[in-house]
């Protein structure tokens, strides 16, 4: 069974998102902020990871450069309010599976979590940016 790791400092957020999820054959597990995901990393392997980006401690932004610094492919999602260019763009030059604007749709988060189980490691950089590494 895949497994999801959900990373928001709300737990109504992470609520919302393990429900948006109801139905999808998946272990799923809860992380507050990134350096709980971090912790939960060294005892098993997410097949994806759904990351808030604004948290305490560590944010998502910072967890997803340490994923990739770590030269862990796990394919992640940013679920955000924040949807300016310029995070978008800093959160594609790690490789990110998708980028999801709140609010979105239970199936839009469904969605995005199949395309990136399917995928089963996060795109190359180059490919997400356009340009070549």
């Amino acid at each position: 069974m895949p497994k999801v790791l959900l990373v928001d400092d709300s737990k109504f957020s992470r609520g919302r998102l393990r429900a948006a999820l109801t139905g999808l054959a998946a272990d799923i597990s809860e992380a507050t902020n990134g350096l709980e995901a971090l912790e939960q990393l060294a005892i098993v392997t997410p097949d994806v990871i759904v990351t808030d980006l604004l948290m305490p401690g560590m944010n998502g932004l910072e967890l997803l450069t340490e994923l990739r610094t770590r030269e862990l492919t796990t394919p992640v999602i940013i679920v955000s309010a924040d949807i300016q260019e310029s995070t978008k763009s800093a959160c594609a030059q790690y490789g990110v599976q998708a980028f999801l604007n709140k609010p979105f749709t239970a199936a839009e988060l469904r969605d995005a979590v199949e395309a990136a189980l399917a995928a089963g490691t996060a795109p190359a950089r180059s490919a997400v940016v356009g340009t070549a590494p």
